[in-house]
């Protein structure tokens, strides 16, 4: 992907800061944006900041003002390091690194009174440190990863952190919720999954009904482990499993969609003389979900693990099999 060089950033104070790479950062109140604006005086597409010939261009879209250096402007402008972009409730200064950084990026999320708020649309790296896809003070680095998987919004704890105010050991995988806190120390992250202008810091993710698995499909290899196949919303995925997780598999699916508890399923996936624990089982499913995420399938799409035990997510009219 062709990018500025030097790579150019919008930064506000020191709250965050978000790459413009050549597809640009549109600014505006629509929900559509890289940068949504809440303010009732944004346009809904107030202004796009994008790469130009020479570097990075300001376009302004919308009728209501979009400043520059505190001017008024109504035609595309050329930006400079140090140049400061005005919009109802924001001013965003223009930054030039020419240090290598991580591609990608799209949007930002700042900490404002709730002024802004911001779309995710690909895999981010949250943290402290200047490497960081998206830097918020006082997080350790590489601290949690975003990830948009189907129509979910997974987090990666890299490290030890708080969701909703229970302790995330490094490696944790979950879902988000709407309303999903994420805290490392004093410093906490709100996740909504629909538009709401009430929390300080908002990441936003448009969530939409599932359609059920078409087909549920395990094949057990004839060495060691299995062949996983899935087909959904009409396209199909093959993934290859290792032994305890084809175990682990193959005991789902030929249980149809019932939830089968610890004490049923351990002794299959983990036979005599081992012994394992709820702990173990929790592991396994896990790293279940983690080849899941590496193949772009929703993980909690597909597998279910709660008080009542561990199931597959079909309903009457999947085609499920196992040979």
């Amino acid at each position: 992907m062709k990018m500025l060089s030097p790579p150019c950033w919008l930064s506000c104070d020191d709250l965050g800061r978000s790459r413009i790479g050549a597809s640009g950062l549109l600014i505006g109140r629509s929900p559509d944006c890289d940068l949504v604006l809440p303010d009732p005086r944004t346009s809904r597409h107030h202004a796009l900041v994008r790469e130009g010939i020479s570097g990075p261009i300001l376009i302004p879209l919308g009728r209501n003002p979009t400043l520059l250096n505190g001017a008024r402007i109504s035609q595309v402008m050329p930006l400079q390091a140090g140049d400061k972009l005005g919009f109802p409730g924001l001013v965003l200064e223009v930054v030039l690194n020419t240090s290598t950084r991580p591609t990608g990026r799209t949007w930002i999320a700042m900490r404002e009174r709730g002024s802004v708020m911001s779309t995710i649309r690909r895999p981010t790296r949250l943290g402290g440190a200047d490497m960081d896809d998206l830097i918020l003070p006082g997080w350790p680095a590489d601290a949690v990863y975003l990830d948009l998987v189907g129509r979910s919004l997974i987090a990666t704890f890299n490290q030890a952190g708080l969701l909703d105010g229970v302790e995330q050991s490094p490696g944790a995988v979950v879902q988000l919720t709407s309303g999903a806190l994420i805290a490392f120390g004093e410093e906490r992250l709100r996740v909504l999954i629909k538009r709401d202008h009430t929390q300080s810091t908002m990441l936003v993710s448009e969530i939409e009904e599932y359609t059920p698995l078409e087909v549920v499909r395990f094949t057990q290899r004839s060495g060691k482990g299995g062949t996983l196949e899935l087909v959904f919303d009409g396209e199909g995925v093959i993934i290859e499993l290792s032994e305890l997780r084809a175990r682990l598999v193959e005991a789902l699916v030929r249980a149809g969609g019932v939830a089968l508890p610890d004490s049923a399923l351990i002794p299959v996936v983990f036979p005599p003389p081992q012994r394992r624990t709820s702990r173990d089982m929790d592991l396994l499913v896990h790293r279940l979900r983690t080849v899941l995420i590496q193949e772009r399938v929703d993980p909690y799409r597909i597998v279910e693990r709660g008080s009542g035990g561990t199931r597959l997510l079909i309903d009457v009219e999947t085609e499920v099999s196992a040979t």
